[in-house]
């Protein structure tokens, strides 16, 4: 599914939008997430 029709789906309330974000880019914010979370440099230079 495209991007397009993921936002068609949200602006149509539908719970199925959420599924869709989920399997297009569930990956990706995971990394992203764990990228955040997991590096503890961002600690030590505070």
């Amino acid at each position: 599914m495209d991007d397009r029709q993921i936002v068609d789906l949200y602006w149509a309330r539908s719970e199925a939008a959420i599924a869709e974000t989920d399997k297009k880019y569930g990956r990706y914010c995971h990394y992203i997430a764990y990228q955040i979370l997991c590096d503890t440099s961002v600690f030590l230079s505070a």
